[in-house]
């Protein structure tokens, strides 16, 4: 009992004095804020049964927050990567009497990796699983789907406070219907002006 209490004073001394010996770096974060203007160019609402859901407002508005870790590209060594927990808003507009309001709130997961490094303007790509809540004006309920996204841009690195960016952005959302075969699904093109903090 003596000689296994001494070898795990031996251990926990000997791991204490190795964590002081290396240095412990926090991952960088980073912060962005967006908005932008959304079209939804290809809507398909209709199921082969149910009308109730036909709707032609296509044109809008978003705001997108996300809050991103650094994965790659410490000491400027690499190009940069990042992970980001998004949260985004939309807000369609109908274009007639007939059509109604579209709401979308967005949530989910990106990756962003840059394609360049000590540059004033670098190239980045994005990728982004998300889930999204789509709601009608003076309807009940809400539509929840799947949204794939591709993301393509620029980031300005002059700026000693902050880093404006601007990025075009392609979703493909779907809303799986159990026991039928068609899902509604929506298309759309986001063109959107940031600043990363």
């Amino acid at each position: 009992m003596n000689r296994l209490f001494f070898i795990l004073i031996v251990i926990v001394r000997f791991l204490n004095i190795s964590a002081q010996d290396q240095k412990l770096d926090i991952v960088p974060k980073q912060y962005s804020l967006e908005i932008g203007y959304r079209n939804l160019f290809s809507t398909i609402w209709l199921g082969s049964k149910n009308t109730e859901f036909s709707n032609k407002a296509v044109n809008g508005g978003s705001i997108t927050a996300d809050y991103a870790w650094q994965l790659t590209g410490f000491n400027n060594i690499k190009k940069k990567a990042y992970i980001s927990a998004v949260m985004g808003y939309s807000f369609i507009v109908a274009n007639s009497s007939s059509n109604k309001n579209v709401s979308i709130l967005s949530y989910g997961l990106a990756i962003r990796h840059e394609l360049a490094k000590d540059r004033p303007y670098v190239p980045f790509l994005g990728y982004g699983l998300m889930l999204n809540q789509f709601s009608f004006s003076g309807t009940k309920g809400e539509m929840i789907g799947h949204n794939t996204r591709l993301e393509f841009g620029y980031n300005y690195y002059r700026s000693l406070h902050f880093v404006p960016f601007v990025k075009l952005q392609y979703s493909y959302i779907r809303f799986p219907q159990l026991y039928a075969s068609q899902s509604y699904h929506v298309q759309s093109l986001e063109l959107d002006f940031g600043l990363r903090f």
